[in-house]
């Protein structure tokens, strides 16, 4: 402030007061960090005594404050004051941190591993109900599956039942019963036929299901063909049909067991068997192209039986997939060729001939006579 003083009355009997100093009074920016000394005088009217409000005063004659007072007003009253005092303006506060960035969502699980199945595994007929009469009281409640000729049903192939119930826009397929491997006593093979040519590669096998396999009774069921992935856990479906009376547009997913969230494959209205199903005849798949087709083909009730075979056996079902999971070995590395036999030494040059002799001088001739 230096000698730039603000002179401030005070009302008597005035107990306390404050007094505001801009920060242009004493030279100070907000942004300033430099600490500034500033004094307060204050006269009162107490006349001829000491006020001593600080370190140092000022009083009649008196004079500790000869810094900010250079002289003392000899009249009535006296001068006190509050010595060294300083200030420090702040710095502008820091702008508040940024937030935190929200921490990065957890990566999700990764996929399971492909399964590794075998693809050409496929009903081809089956048959649940038939005629009693006619002197042959055997149902024969068979299915037929075509696998590669080299793949292990025995280890390989289960079977699930299945039944719908409800609207068939809306049912949904519950497992009726266990699964059951192809070596169950509630399995009987029948036959294990390798097809004729073309398809020398594939095998009908015939089971017979010991009267389990599920009549419709004017509702719907199903069973689904299944393998296992080679981890062994998880099961694949290989095929899953669904089959019974009024099924026109039926499509529906199995809600619980291996088969759930598959959809069943309806074999279509009016492909039923029932108590008039003549003897002798099943529901087959009319094959019409390779195995890879299989799902565009047809299925036709009370046709002859044809266990063992296609229904069309000319029909080439193509290659046999060429995975390991179809039975097909994996193609051995073929060996590596053996390295080649070192080179034998070179022959050592031929030693160089002496030199010829030469050549005996001949004996004197003898002497003639005398």
């Amino acid at each position: 402030m230096g000698s730039d003083y603000n002179h401030t009355a005070i009302a008597a009997n005035t107990n306390s007061f404050s007094i505001t100093i801009p920060y242009a009074n004493m030279g100070l920016g907000t942004n300033d960090c430099a600490p500034k000394r500033f004094f307060i005088v204050v006269h009162t009217g107490v006349s001829g005594e000491t006020a001593f409000l600080s370190w140092r005063y000022m009083t009649k004659d008196i004079n500790q404050f000869p810094e900010a007072c250079d002289s003392v007003d000899n009249g009535g009253g006296a001068w006190f004051g509050f010595g060294d005092f300083y200030l420090t303006p702040a710095p502008p506060s820091p702008a508040p941190p940024s937030p935190e960035p929200p921490s990065p969502a957890p990566p999700s699980p990764a996929p399971p591993p492909p399964c590794d199945d075998c693809p050409s595994l496929f009903i081809s007929e089956f048959h649940y109900d038939q005629n009693p009469q006619g002197g042959n009281s055997d149902k024969r409640e068979w299915i037929e599956i075509i696998v590669p000729a080299g793949f292990d049903w025995r280890q390989d192939l289960w079977l699930a039942q299945y039944t719908f119930n409800g609207n068939p826009q809306t049912a949904s397929g519950s497992l009726h019963g266990n699964v059951f491997p192809f070596t169950s006593p509630q399995i009987t093979v029948i036959s294990e036929t390798r097809l004729q040519t073309p398809n020398f590669d594939w095998t009908a096998l015939v089971i017979d299901l010991q009267g389990n396999l599920q009549n419709s009774n004017g509702g719907w069921d199903g069973f689904a063909l299944l393998t296992k992935c080679t981890d062994g856990v998880r099961w694949s479906v290989a095929d899953f049909i669904c089959y019974g009376a009024n099924s026109q547009g039926f499509n529906s997913i199995a809600a619980n067991g291996p088969a759930a969230g598959h959809s069943c494959t309806n074999v279509g209205a009016g492909v039923i068997e029932n108590n008039n199903t003549p003897q002798g005849t099943s529901i087959q798949r009319l094959n019409t192209g390779d195995w890879s087709t299989v799902a565009t083909w047809n299925w036709q009730a009370s046709l002859p039986q044809t266990w063992g075979s296609l229904f069309n056996p000319s029909i080439a079902l193509g290659t046999v997939p060429q995975v390991e999971a179809c039975g097909v070995p994996p193609l051995a590395k073929p060996p590596s060729p053996e390295p080649p036999s070192p080179q034998p030494p070179s022959p050592a040059p031929p030693s160089p001939a002496p030199p010829p002799r030469p050549p005996s001088p001949a004996p004197p001739s003898p002497e003639p006579p005398s």
